[in-house]
């Protein structure tokens, strides 16, 4: 979405940033923090709701300070964002604009020059030449420290902690935008699965994939559509290739996308051909392990519970053929991998779930000589239990 393009609801805009902006407030508050800077793409779509290019090019360009206690973002956005900026949101104080030429700052990491001392001088505007001021992980560590240089007084701390803890808890227009992007996901995964056939490539596939999420309106992919075919060693991720599809393997799709900021990750298997018996009751058993979990979705119960409960179920289901190892989903949000992370208590860290947390339950198991099974649903937690936010048919064939 460009800049000149987006053309917001003023109020419920508004009220997502000052919903943010006040959960944040609290925490520094509790914390004693005086201020806190945001300059990732996350974290400043946080705090403004604004839109940026989605390019690792300009991941970190833009910046936002949240003074505690005010109920918007002071802003210090790249300079022809501001340009954008100024009549699509003109409620935003803006302190400065950070130039693109003639500093080396938006090409990072290659060093600093005219940021910091323009970042600086909004700090002080503010008042903020003192005090702890948190400082978004993201920020180059020449950033951070060029801003400490000149502001000797001011005590420049990491601001992991809070962001991650205000972020984890989504409002209802957060768990509204992630529930939009899983409508537009089932929809490409079901075309997707359609389209199998012997010999077409896990990248036309991948191309069905984008094209839905172009087609229904999604701003981009949250991750390049993973579609991968047969008994792959599992290296790392596995990216799309040409390679074409043979009877008798499984086709996974891991994919998602992005709505308002705000992504989804989903997950479906298929199959070339006519599954046979080991097949179908590998599937049952991992939907049944993917419904055991979203069951035991409820506030109260953590995430290494939730994970042991896939896993019993999968044992179970299969006469304990099956398991899950450590891992078993992931929180969503404006990051595609966020706290909490579901998994072994061994693995993860603890967290109990709470009403407006949003995660992703992904049970996956390999079937020797046909490849990888996988499945993968989106879940919000209520004070009763869990909200199934994405309904993509469970088919192996269409």
């Amino acid at each position: 979405m460009r800049m000149n393009e987006f053309s917001p609801d003023t109020a419920v805009l508004q009220q997502l940033v000052r919903s943010n902006v006040q959960r944040l407030n609290g925490l520094l508050e509790r914390e004693q923090i005086e201020a806190i800077f945001v300059n990732s793409v996350d974290n400043w779509r946080y705090v403004t709701g604004l839109p940026i290019h989605h390019s690792v090019s300009y991941a970190f360009v833009n910046g936002a300070i949240v003074k505690r206690g005010d109920e918007l973002p002071h802003l210090l956005p790249l300079d022809f964002f501001a340009a954008g900026i100024r009549p699509a949101a003109p409620w935003y104080p803006i302190l400065g604009e950070l130039p693109f030429l003639g500093t080396p700052e938006a090409c990072q990491p290659t060093g600093v020059d005219k940021w910091p001392p323009i970042i600086a001088e909004g700090l002080r505007t503010l008042g903020l030449q003192s005090g702890k001021i948190a400082i978004d992980p993201a920020a180059p560590w020449v950033l951070t420290a060029a801003l400490q240089q000149l502001l000797p007084d001011a005590v420049l701390i990491d601001a992991s902690a809070v962001l991650t803890e205000a972020r984890m808890i989504k409002s209802a227009f957060e768990v509204d935008a992630i529930r939009k992007a899983c409508k537009i996901a089932d929809l490409a995964i079901e075309n997707a699965i359609a389209a199998i056939r012997e010999d077409i490539s896990e990248s036309q596939l991948a191309g069905i994939v984008e094209e839905t999420f172009r087609a229904q309106g999604s701003e981009f992919a949250s991750m390049s559509p993973s579609v991968f075919s047969g008994d792959h060693p599992r290296l790392g991720y596995i990216a799309s290739s040409e390679r074409r599809v043979k009877a008798g393997e499984l086709v996974r799709f891991d994919i998602g996308c992005v709505v308002d900021g705000y992504c989804c990750c989903i997950a479906r298997t298929g199959f070339v051909g006519e599954p046979d018996s080991e097949t179908l009751g590998a599937f049952a058993a991992l939907r049944q392990s993917l419904q055991a979990g979203i069951d035991a979705v409820r506030p109260g119960i953590t995430n290494s519970q939730v994970h042991e409960t896939m896993h019993d179920a999968l044992r179970t289901a299969s006469n304990g053929k099956y398991g899950l190892d450590a891992y078993g989903g992931h929180g969503i949000g404006l990051g595609l991998h966020e706290q909490p992370l579901i998994g072994r208590a061994t693995a993860v860290t603890r967290v109990t779930l709470a009403p407006g947390m949003v995660f992703a339950l992904e049970p996956a198991i390999r079937i020797q000589y046909k490849g990888w099974l996988g499945l993968e649903d989106n879940v919000a937690v209520t004070a009763n239990g869990a909200d199934l936010l994405n309904h993509a048919k469970f088919e192996l064939r269409p």
